[in-house]
């Protein structure tokens, strides 16, 4: 399976910055089975991302690094299921952790100018 855009999943999370403001868990905005989320962000080398996924993912247009997106890397017991890539700006916890589990949450929190970022945290994680 190729990676590219969900717009089911684009849409869900712009809905949490635009309008609801809700704290929702991830596996709530997805229909496909999956234990694992691994974030890469811009740049992410693509030897780095097939490594990730266990195979070559990263191919085509996508086959040297990363561009200006966010790619979540779904894995289901070591597995790649889907890698979908989004414009959308995630924060992460200060630990710089970009490996989560299906009980991920999207948390929406408002940044200083205004507008509305999206963290993703663990249960039992402060926003």
């Amino acid at each position: 399976m190729a990676i590219g855009p969900n717009s089911g999943l684009t849409d869900a999370l712009a809905t949490i910055v635009t309008t609801t403001h809700e704290e929702v868990a991830l596996a709530d905005l997805t229909d496909w089975q999956w234990d694992e989320l691994i974030v890469f962000v811009e740049g992410a080398p693509a030897s780095e991302i097939n490594a990730a996924a266990g195979q070559p993912i990263m191919t085509g247009s996508y086959n040297e690094y990363l561009g200006e997106k966010r790619l979540l890397l779904f894995m289901d017991e070591g597995t790649y299921v889907c890698g979908v890539t989004t414009y959308m700006a995630l924060l992460f916890p200060l630990d710089g952790t970009h490996q989560f589990t299906n009980a991920v949450r999207v948390v929406p929190v408002e940044s200083q100018t205004g507008g509305w970022n999206l963290r993703l945290l663990e249960p039992g994680d402060n926003p």
